[in-house]
């Protein structure tokens, strides 16, 4: 899988499945202290 930064999914929508963003975002989210979860 190939890790594409949120801009360029948002300049290549109609070529990106939206699945693959989500992945995306749940992969790096935990090594962001900002996006991690505070469950």
């Amino acid at each position: 899988m190939v890790c594409i930064p949120p801009v360029m999914f948002l300049r290549h929508q109609s070529c990106v499945p939206f699945w693959s963003y989500c992945l995306y975002i749940l992969w790096i989210a935990p090594t962001l202290p900002q996006f991690s979860p505070h469950m």
